[in-house]
């Protein structure tokens, strides 16, 4: 064995063999992500590895249980700052394709052994070798994600990937952002073998040994794309009309990132040499690093998102509660409820169901039960884990270390039940938590638990801060979120949930403009064409429309003028009773319903569909700055939650970054402009005014 050439993130040794072993370790990180030093290092290596005499080829492999997450997220995000020109953000993005490119082209085989996940820029580092063997583990994950995160494959993988697995395939997977596993790796051509552990080094050697082959099959001779890559192919040129027609469907052409990659695919892999291909793709990805959609999408789906997750606003000094066991209390039961404890189960907490009478079964318990052998019939839960989660729920009025409650019980009477804990967690938070403590329950103990939240994105939870509740029930409470997986965000008091607040917002500016005359095909259209999954007008039947006017803040006013006329007058009281904005055919297809234009004219002249995206997103937007401004909730968690909880189009990175992408002048103006034509819901604070460089977010 060679002494080891020790690089700043890499190291390079040879045996005995002739096999040089390639190491990456970037230090202080949990993980290896590609940071400028791998980049360079990478080329190093590969000159390394051509020069010397001693090598016949080389083994590269993770110093770390996986192999590679991919790329600096934080370093990404702080790119879009510098204002770099063209120039600039090309040459930074062509530094590791580049040492890419000279490591497959040194000469000398190179094997991958990928002993874990490698997303994005590592499995791209893998593709840049010349034989890849993974590990047989159905856990790792292998995968372009970057368009999920507003970004495309920037080191080789919209050129690399269609040559091993043709157009098709390869673009399925770059413009989903879909993960594979190493079988299907191996079946779609990816990889070359799957192993075991112990073999895994030892394969990778020998092929080096006894097959190593130094040429990539698209620097050989002859070589064509798997399928054809001809756009004068009625085949391919079918296939790029779909592709295209599929990404306008799903993006309204609010995401350049799919746009990017397919233009970069079908370009790249139609031109003479792979090195052009690479600047063409090149060219393409640097575009997406200096515009605001990467960097939105990064820090909130990503960076603010794991920052929540981890705990980052726990208080400090508190110990750290596991929850065995929890108390559940509710009035009526919804879906909600169901899916929250059966949650709870999943997680191995004990739920207890408490009941005034427990020899009376429990609605709650009948549906929990029926709801996991629905699951178990759809195949979605193992027959075994839904008895498991069974077990762990039942009717109880034992003691538990938090009590979630929707009911209108008094403490006395929950009192003579059981013991009530040291936390009450409210489901119904904003109807509210001054309620629970005027039923002299303590208010250090009250937290408000959004469960709707929880259920509309499966993921991320809204928590709610009393005037009294304490750092300890704030901390346990996060606790207990992080515990059930969930990402939790706080909001810090008030008398309705921000989610809440945006949504309501963003259905009364829809009544507003059906009021005004407005189409009411062209403000569902506008809804949808600005990134919300449902239009005002149908979001509003989902909710039922009397339920839209018990959330309205002000009673008397346009948008429930319009709730009054459907809901009061004609009994069109939503989509649960299959009369409202829509109407609901027996097939389960929606259409805006035929004597709606009837009820409320259509002017005329119809305005642009953009004016009706600018104040539906405004309208939210202005929302999370009051929110903000009143203290009540950080711009990270604002964000998180306007895109997680209130289907605000994560391009915009959340109502937030919308306002910050823009700039506070920018948005100040819009505001002032709408203000002017359509009402003084869009009047801004003064607040807004005094914001420091033209931002929110300030670090």
């Amino acid at each position: 064995m060679s002494d080891m050439v020790a690089f700043e993130t890499m190291s390079y040794t040879v045996a005995d063999n002739g096999v040089a072993i390639i190491t990456i370790d970037v230090k202080d990180r949990s993980m290896n992500v590609l940071t400028p030093a791998l980049h360079h290092d990478v080329a190093k290596t590969a000159e390394r590895l051509k020069n010397d005499a001693s090598a016949i080829g080389a083994v590269l492999r993770s110093g770390k249980p996986s192999f590679m997450a991919g790329g600096d997220l934080k370093r990404i995000v702080g790119l879009y700052d510098q204002k770099r020109s063209v120039e600039e953000a090309y040459l930074q993005s062509s530094t590791f394709t580049e040492s890419l490119r000279a490591l497959e082209t040194c000469g000398k085989p190179v094997a991958v052994m990928i002993n874990g996940t490698a997303l994005g820029g590592g499995l791209e580092l893998a593709l840049a070798c010349h034989y890849r063997v993974v590990l047989n583990d159905p856990k790792i994950k292998l995968g372009l994600p970057e368009t999920t995160l507003g970004l495309m494959p920037g080191a080789g993988g919209t050129q690399r990937l269609p040559r091993l697995i043709g157009l098709k395939k390869a673009a399925d997977l770059i413009l989903s952002g879909t993960s594979v596993s190493p079988q299907q790796a191996l079946d779609l051509g990816i990889v070359q073998a799957v192993v075991a552990s112990e073999d895994l080094f030892s394969h990778a050697e020998n092929w080096v040994l006894n097959q190593g082959d130094a040429l990539q099959p698209w620097d050989k001779r002859g070589f064509a794309v798997p399928g054809g890559i001809a756009l004068t192919s009625p085949k391919v040129s079918r296939l790029l009309q779909q592709l295209t027609a599929d990404v306008a469907v799903t993006t309204n052409y609010n995401y350049p990132a799919p746009i990017a990659a397919l233009r970069a695919i079908f370009k790249g892999c139609n031109m003479g040499s792979i090195d052009g291909a690479l600047k063409v793709e090149t060219r393409e990805f640097s575009r997406l690093t200096r515009g605001s959609v990467a960097r939105n999408m990064i820090r909130t789906l990503f960076l603010n998102k794991v920052a929540a997750s981890s705990l980052s606003g726990r208080p400090a000094d508190i110990e750290k509660l596991t929850v065995a066991s929890v108390a559940v209390l509710f009035d009526s039961v919804t879906k909600d409820d169901v899916d929250f404890v059966i949650l709870c189960g999943l997680s191995a907490v004990t739920v207890g169901i408490v009941c005034r009478d427990l020899s009376v079964p429990s609605d709650l318990l009948e549906r929990v039960h029926l709801e996991l052998a629905r699951r178990v019939t759809c195949g979605a839960l193992l027959e075994a884990k839904a008895a498991s989660i069974q077990a762990h729920i039942s009717q109880s009025n034992s003691s538990a270390e938090i009590l979630i409650i929707k009911s209108d019980m008094s403490k006395k009477e929950i009192s003579e039940l059981m013991e009530v804990p040291a936390i009450v967690a409210v489901c119904d938070p904003c109807g509210g938590l001054d309620t629970y403590a005027s039923q002299l329950f303590p208010g250090d103990a009250i937290i408000g638990f959004s469960l709707a939240s929880f259920a509309i994105n499966s993921n991320v939870i809204e928590l709610i801060i009393g005037s009294n509740t304490s750092p300890t029930t704030l901390a346990h409470s996060l606790d207990f979120a992080k515990q059930l997986r969930l990402t939790p965000t706080v909001q810090y008091a008030g008398s309705r949930l921000f989610s809440e607040s945006c949504r309501q917002a963003y259905v009364e500016e829809g009544l507003r403009m059906l009021k005004e005359g407005v189409s009411a095909i062209l403000i569902e259209n506008g809804g949808r064409a600005a990134g919300f999954s449902l239009g005002p007008l149908a979001l509003a039947d989902d909710f039922s429309l009397p339920m839209v006017q018990a959330m309205a803040t002000v009673k008397e006013s346009d948008s429930m003028t319009v709730i009054s006329r459907l809901s009061d007058n004609l009994k069109r009281h939503g989509k649960a009773s299959r009369a409202g904005f829509y109407e609901y055919v027996g097939d389960d297809s929606t259409r805006i319903w035929s004597e709606l234009r009837n009820n409320f004219p259509e002017n005329e002249i119809q305005p642009d569909i953009t004016i009706v995206k600018s104040r539906l997103l405004c309208i939210q937007a202005l929302t999370a700055v009051r929110f903000i401004a009143n203290g009540m909730m950080t711009n990270e968690h604002a964000d998180l939650v306007s895109v997680f909880c209130a289907d605000y189009p994560s391009y915009t990175g959340g109502a937030v970054s919308y306002v910050d992408s823009m700039g506070v002048k920018e948005f100040i103006s819009q505001c002032k402009l709408l203000a002017d034509k359509f009402g003084p819901q869009f009047s801004h604070s003064d607040w807004l005014e005094d914001r420091p460089n033209n931002r929110l977010y300030q670090n």
